[in-house]
């Protein structure tokens, strides 16, 4: 499911690395991390997507969704951050 979610989103031009986590801190949450580094972009360096679900009745919800990005250097914060680059 999480290759599917996240394949292909954008054109592959300048991509890295791409990388797809699953992880399951309890038998009812699962955390889905969507990682790409080495973007063509003169400010944006890297993206971090992050989903969380929670099993309820024997269906997974999403709870909850956020973005992260890493600047090029001298273009912003050099760490993941949900503050965008300038």
């Amino acid at each position: 499911m999480a290759v599917q979610l996240f394949s292909n989103l954008e054109e592959q031009e300048g991509r890295k690395s791409e990388e797809i986590s699953v992880a399951y801190p309890t038998q009812n949450t699962s955390v889905i991390v969507h990682t790409t580094v080495g973007l063509a972009d003169d400010s944006v360096s890297g993206r971090r997507n992050r989903i969380e679900l929670r099993r309820n009745k024997n269906k997974w919800e999403i709870v909850w969704v956020g973005r992260q990005y890493k600047c090029q250097p001298n273009r912003g914060h050099q760490d993941w951050s949900g503050s965008l680059c300038s």
